[in-house]
């Protein structure tokens, strides 16, 4: 199986843009931070961090656990310390372990795919995203890969 086969990407980009216009709580850390640190232009961005983590939902003592799930998040350095609290990190991605392992290159592969996605292509980090309704750009580039 290849990483673009039977993966679907959680819609990430389109979940953080929500969570900056539509919850308060975020999005006024997030303007907060916006302030202190702006990214005007794609020569001056943000850094990413992305982190990998298996998750499983049942008895992880169970011998045969099919439903374990990767979740992949990510987070942006410039929220200075809060970066640490776990409610700041967006999930990104959520396949079945199962699926990551009939990958052809597995957790490498699809990490790899996923860490080009919300940086390359129509809508994405690269050349900047629209976030509020006063036309404050966000530009952002992979910095740091935790697992």
């Amino acid at each position: 199986m290849t990483t673009t086969s039977r993966c679907r990407c959680f819609r990430y980009l389109i979940s953080f843009t929500y969570a900056c216009s539509e919850l308060s709580g975020f999005s006024d850390f997030f303007q907060r931070c916006l302030r202190q640190n702006p990214c005007p232009s794609p020569n001056q961005v943000w850094r990413a961090a992305i982190y990998n983590d298996e998750v499983s939902a049942v008895n992880e003592l169970k011998g045969n656990n099919t439903r374990k799930i990767q979740v992949w998040y990510m987070a942006c350095l410039e929220y200075g310390q809060e970066y640490l609290h776990e409610e700041l990190w967006v999930p990104m991605l959520m396949i079945r372990s199962n699926v990551v392992n009939q990958v052809e290159g597995g957790l490498s592969a699809v990490t790899a795919k996923l860490v080009q996605h919300p940086f390359r292509g129509v809508r994405n980090l690269e050349t900047g995203l629209l976030l509020f309704q006063d036309s404050r750009m966000l530009f952002g580039k992979p910095a740091v890969l935790l697992a």
